[in-house]
């Protein structure tokens, strides 16, 4: 989770789902262009469960934490950590059984860095703290203000040199809410209160720094003013947090939160978004479609070909007795994405599965959205030795914010508030105090 993205206002709602027949598009004679990029909560994947619902709250109860615990998996094999601290001296971690050492200082339970730091070339602007595993692993977590939080999310979700003021307003209130409801729901649940850089929950990547260029600096003072006009606005559906998620591109509609998170819904009782018409996204897929190809610059369409070893590897993850030999859609919802579908071995005994389950045995970057235009072969024909090639639109899991959808509304003049309201229906936006510690 992966990008965030606000929604302009039009009526809400997915409608029934309905049963999957065999669709008959031809697939697209060329590949995909352009960057293949999974935006967010980070979506755009599906976070596994920092989206889950926190108990219901009253008003007095709710409140923004000052500082927020951030692992950074990027780092988390890595036998050592080098860290520049404040003063720009050179300091090393290393693994010592299930201890940390710290240059060359007896091993103890973990190093605590004042920040701001560096590890390679990314600037935190918040304290390091390094703990060992019984493996000799080593976890990271930087210890960072909420706010600096949000601006490195911001950052990395979206391209700031050329984001509207209300894109990043926008994007900056759906990773506060993200982030705050997970948390929430970690303490609910009894887990860790720390959230993760990669696609489990939002992109972190640590501070940006505007000192390249003129440009840059430009985009680090609308980054700065952003977060700061927006500060300690989040979104609220009744008296509880808001499910924000968001994603790359919704392809035409997004999708309905309870459709793609059934398991956080049955379980938990989460509460999030009903899908909306997305109005820039249908426009450019209805051009592609006339055009018989993805835009060039900014494609919703792909293609990915899958070859046996990956059918193999998802018969694997599946449970299967060898490789996936025949797909087809079990459930899909009216904007045309699949939510479950039907899977064979090679003893053709049919299984239905999540889809979600296929996208993550296959890899979210190869499968990279659920909208499937088609398959070749066809969905239902059996799967030879010439592999499975799938067309789809959009990318991520549809829910919430389209960021896509999120550049052209700004730049209609839409609102940060506006398009908020139209990608997540009912809800409002109410500023929150942070909690004393």
């Amino acid at each position: 989770m992966t990008r965030i993205m606000p929604k302009p206002a039009v009526s809400g709602g997915l409608g029934r789902i309905r049963t999957a027949v065999p669709v008959t598009l031809l697939l697209l004679g060329i590949a995909c262009t352009g960057p293949g990029v999974t935006r967010g909560v980070r979506g755009a994947l599906p976070p596994a469960r920092p989206g889950a619902p926190v108990p219901r709250a009253t008003r007095a109860r709710l409140a923004l934490p000052a500082r927020v615990a951030v692992e950074l998996t990027s780092v988390a094999r890595a036998p050592e950590v080098a860290i520049v601290d404040s003063t720009g001296t050179f300091r090393r971690v290393t693994a010592a059984g299930d201890a940390v050492r710290l240059d060359a200082e007896p091993p103890r339970e973990e190093v605590i860095v004042r920040g701001p730091v560096r590890i390679g070339e990314a600037l935190h602007r918040g304290d390091v703290r390094v703990t060992g595993g019984a493996r000799g692993e080593l976890r990271t977590i930087i210890e960072i203000g909420l706010e600096d939080y949000v601006a490195s999310v911001v950052a990395a979700e979206l391209p700031i040199w050329s984001a509207e003021p209300a894109e990043l307003e926008a994007q900056a209130i759906a990773a506060r809410t993200f982030a705050v409801t997970a948390l929430r729901a970690r303490r609910a649940a009894g887990a860790d209160l720390v959230l993760t850089d990669g696609v489990l929950d939002q992109a972190y990547c640590g501070a940006y720094e505007g000192t390249s260029s003129a440009g840059a600096a430009r985009a680090q003072r609308r980054l700065e003013a952003a977060v700061r006009a927006t500060r300690g606005l989040v979104l609220m559906r009744g008296d509880s947090l808001e499910e924000a998620r968001y994603h790359a591109s919704c392809g035409r509609h997004t999708a309905n939160f309870a459709d793609v998170f059934a398991d956080e819904v049955r379980e938990l009782g989460a509460v999030g978004p009903t899908g909306v018409h997305c109005r820039p996204c249908a426009t450019r897929a209805a051009a592609e479609q006339a055009n018989g190809a993805p835009d060039a610059t900014r494609p919703l369409g792909w293609i990915a070909r899958l070859e046996p070893g990956d059918l193999e590897r998802a018969g694997a993850a599946l449970g299967l007795d060898g490789p996936v030999t025949l797909l087809a859609p079990a459930r899909v919802d009216d904007a045309g994405r699949w939510l479950e579908v039907h899977v064979a071995g090679p003893d053709r005994a049919l299984r239905v599965e999540p889809f979600d389950d296929l996208r993550a045995a296959i890899g979210y970057g190869v499968l990279k959205g659920s909208a499937i235009v088609t398959t070749l072969p066809r969905p239902g024909r059996p799967i030879g030795a010439e592999g499975l090639t799938v067309q789809g639109r959009g990318r991520g899991h549809g829910v919430g914010l389209c960021q896509e959808a999120l550049r052209d509304l700004a730049r209609e003049g839409w609102s940060a508030a506006r398009i908020l309201r139209h990608y997540y229906p009912g809800t409002r936006l109410e500023r929150l105090p942070v909690a004393r510690d």
